[in-house]
């Protein structure tokens, strides 16, 4: 889901309908309806009982005549206060959710209809459920997902009041009816926009945009740093950190009192990393995570998008590749494939789990992208930062340009079967294309590795990459910072 220049898509709050019980509302709900078959009772249940007497049988089985799905109209009927003149209205009404948003019904509307006391009530109620779908679908998140965070807040404070809050809240969140700061030195969209390629900004901005909830939630899911940065009182407030939970998971440690299923969410990712073998969790916000960890897992599934592999150190001293940009690939419909390295054998187990997709994994992957701290000669995996000075023995933990033969570079030059023809390789490491083609460097012994491939590496000192794709989602370009060339070499064979 998007507010101007950001994206919460599947990953925002995962969380269930519990009652204070910890039963399931939704559950409780469907076992007090009654079936739907002609030869049901309507005297089943208590509730059902109350409302026949309101309105009588005959009534009851009027309204029903023009309508197909008389369970889900059931269930809201048992909660409203309906009289004889209001029911059918409110039977069309419910009727008309139905068809206008099902989900609205089924997930939310019953712990709602308790409280409504009028048809009208309940139209109004309707009405912002929809604006904050209609929001939701605009900005292509799920709208799920969204019901799922209204839900738990809604059974924290069960009111109507409460509810358009809530709806305001995601509004709100959503750039539907938001109202910019008067700021007369920058707009809220350009600051949003920095803040997407540089989530370091936003501890620079101005107290005002500190604490605009829209502005802190984007930098929030880019960097959970900026936790550290935000309105303190915005902070406190609870529902703002559901929606950064949501966001971005590694903020869990700095939760004061998590709720039960921010737990459980954060609990669960954790082994899933850890079954995977991800243990540099925080490079990556709910969404991304939840996108690596599945692709991990259905690796052996047959999947029409392209695929990415992407290789990343377990050494990273300065925190640099917290700041990457795989989620922009995950964005662009790309399966990013994520695997850790700090040797020669977590290598050769990455290829062993590429040899588990479609085709053996023969020319599967579209791009692949190295990462690790470098010097023109030398990229770190498992040990030290070469350009510290201090560079620990073996080719087992780096890549060495001058020593293609053994460790490391033994291993990545067995990736090429698995590269398509015109495919981009990648390198996100300082200086690992300088001098260009005049010099054995990373990026020229890469290249001799896959020469169907096109390779991309910077020629100086670089952050993480800003990557760019075209309107069809491919790779369009590779920028390294401003006056940062991109050394190129085209395919060979």
């Amino acid at each position: 889901m998007t507010t101007t220049s950001f994206d919460i898509c599947t990953g925002i709050m995962y969380a269930a309908a519990m009652t204070a019980d910890g039963s399931s509302a939704l559950t409780q709900t469907e076992e007090t309806l009654p079936a739907t078959s002609e030869e049901s009772s309507y005297s089943e249940d208590p509730a059902l009982e109350s409302l026949v007497r309101r309105v009588g049988l005959e009534a009851l089985d009027s309204a029903f005549k023009a309508y197909d799905d008389r369970r889900t109209i059931m269930r809201m009927l048992v909660h409203f206060s309906v009289d004889r003149t209001q029911l059918n209205e409110t039977v069309e009404v419910v009727d008309g959710l139905l068809q206008l948003d099902r989900l609205f019904c089924e997930m939310i509307l019953p712990v709602l209809a308790p409280i409504v006391r009028s048809c009208d009530e309940l139209k109004e109620a309707a009405r912002m459920a929809v604006e904050v779908s209609d929001a939701c679908r605009i900005k292509k998140g799920n709208v799920g997902e969204t019901y799922f965070c209204m839900l738990q807040e809604l059974e924290r404070n069960p009111t109507l009041a409460h509810w358009k809050d809530i709806c305001e809240a995601w509004l709100l969140f959503y750039d539907v009816e938001f109202k910019l700061p008067a700021d007369p030195c920058a707009d809220r969209a350009s600051i949003l926009r920095a803040i997407r390629r540089e989530s370091n900004l936003f501890r620079e901005l101005d107290d005002v945009w500190r604490g605009d909830p829209v502005v802190a939630l984007a930098a929030i899911r880019w960097s959970a740093d900026n936790l550290y940065h935000i309105d303190r009182e915005l902070f406190t407030d609870r529902f703002f950190q559901k929606l950064a939970f949501g966001l971005n998971w590694n903020i869990f440690p700095e939760l004061f009192h998590p709720e039960t299923w921010m737990k459980e969410k954060h609990g669960s990712l954790v082994r899933s990393c850890d079954e995977l073998g991800i243990l540099m969790r925080n490079r990556f916000n709910t969404n991304a995570i939840e996108a690596i960890i599945r692709n991990r897992r259905m690796i052996d599934r047959a999947d029409p998008r392209p695929a990415l592999l992407v290789l990343y150190p377990r050494n990273d001293h300065n925190k640099a590749l917290v700041r990457n940009q795989i989620w922009k690939w995950i964005d662009n419909g790309w399966r990013a494939l994520y695997f850790e390295a700090e040797n020669a054998d977590d290598l050769r187990f990455v290829r062993t789990e590429l040899t588990r997709m479609q085709g053996r994994g023969v020319k599967m992957l579209r791009a692949m992208i190295v990462a690790g701290h470098s010097t023109p000669v030398k990229t770190a995996f498992g040990a030290n930062d070469p350009r510290e000075g201090h560079i620990e023995t073996g080719a087992d933990t780096y890549f060495d340009a001058l020593d293609p033969s053994m460790g490391i570079a033994a291993e990545l030059a067995l990736f090429d079967p698995f590269l398509a023809d015109e495919s981009d390789v990648i390198v996100e490491g300082c200086g690992a294309g300088a001098g260009e083609g005049r010099i054995m460097n990373v990026l020229n012994r890469l290249a001799s590795f896959y020469g169907r491939s096109r390779l991309h590496g910077p020629t100086r000192i670089a952050r993480a990459p800003a990557y760019r794709f075209d309107a069809e989602r491919k790779l369009a370009s590779v920028d390294y910072g401003p006056g940062i060339p991109t050394y190129v070499i085209e395919p060979r064979r």
